[in-house]
């Protein structure tokens, strides 16, 4: 199981619910869609969910560490959306744009930010409020709940990062992370598997 327990328990929780985004209060015109969870596979490090209008969208477990990394802050990052006008930097789409690039991934433009945002929200990590973005205008923002980002962390084995506890795996050589209390090597060849 990953080690970001009070997000993957949600995702495994609400497996087949309906859920409303959290993003609806923030939106003018266009609300986003309702969506349900249809696979949360910790062997694939995905969740799969489906919008109201069919759709499919594919959600790695690196977004939801990538998100979690930007979100580290008191500010609201901005969302940003695949219209994002070249994803400006400080949106945490173009960070999840970036990192995609930088993994070779054919869905790096897939404008994931708002459904990992969402499904953080409703799992208690993250807080949605507005934020201004480099024009001035008041878009939507995320960032950590109060007391998120400042438990315990731990060192990836393999190559010694500092592992917030919500990362399940090592963003920098991508190794599953060691349970909380696992101090010892006897495991490493089983979690890099």
């Amino acid at each position: 199981m990953p080690a970001f327990p009070e997000v993957f328990e949600f995702l495994t929780q609400n497996k087949g619910t309906w859920l409303e985004s959290p993003r609806t209060p923030f939106t003018k015109g266009r609300k986003p869609q309702k969506f349900r969870i249809l696979e949360c596979d910790a062997e694939q490090e995905r969740v799969t969910i489906q919008l109201e209008s069919g759709m499919t969208v594919p959600l790695e477990f690196w977004r939801f560490v990538s998100a979690i990394d930007t979100l580290n802050s008191d500010d609201y990052t901005p969302i940003g959306s695949p219209g994002s006008d070249q994803y400006p930097k400080q949106t945490i789409e173009s960070v999840l744009h970036s990192v995609a690039k930088e993994k070779d991934d054919r869905g790096a433009g897939r404008g994931t930010a708002p459904h990992v945002i969402d499904l953080l929200v409703l799992a208690g990590i993250a807080e949605l409020g507005l934020t201004p973005s480099e024009s001035g205008r008041k878009v939507q923002g995320a960032r950590l709940r109060e007391g998120r980002g400042q438990e315990e962390s731990f060192t990836c084995l393999v190559c010694g990062y500092n592992l917030n506890p919500y990362y399940p795996y090592c963003p920098q050589c991508v190794t599953l992370r060691q349970p909380p209390g696992f101090r010892g090597e006897e495991n490493k060849e089983n979690r890099t598997k």
